[in-house]
């Protein structure tokens, strides 16, 4: 649980979400150390809990609480680790996935704006 301040709830934190997070933890496989916590804990998620949504839980979860271009944009992140965390996919795909990454920067500062692309996003279109 979240120690510290009292916060309210961010308004990215619909409530179907949570409870589809917090609801489906009998699901997710012991494999992973932590289980899901509710989205207006997001700030406190630790990196295993981002990779467990991010490769398992964003497919089927975002879909219906994102718009189609923010839905597509995050699925570019999603095949891109998929990619990269599997040695074999990694070894046959790392061309693709340098392209989805270098889209995902690109169509992120179109989506969300300038203020998106920082320094740390800047630098994965070098090269």
């Amino acid at each position: 649980m979240y120690k510290g301040k009292k916060k309210t709830v961010p308004p990215y934190s619909s409530l179907p979400y949570i409870c589809l997070l917090s609801c489906n933890r009998e699901y997710i496989s012991n494999v992973f150390p932590r289980q899901p916590r509710p989205l207006y804990e997001l700030p406190c998620w630790k990196a295993t809990e981002l990779l467990l949504d991010l490769l398992y839980i964003c497919p089927i979860a975002y879909k219906q609480f994102l718009k189609s271009a923010r839905y597509n944009h995050i699925m570019l992140l999603h095949v891109t680790i998929k990619i990269l965390v599997n040695r074999n996919m990694c070894k046959a795909y790392a061309t693709y996935a340098e392209s989805l990454l270098k889209l995902y920067v690109s169509s992120g500062a179109q989506l969300y704006g300038a203020k998106y692309v920082t320094f740390n996003v800047c630098t994965k279109q070098v090269g």
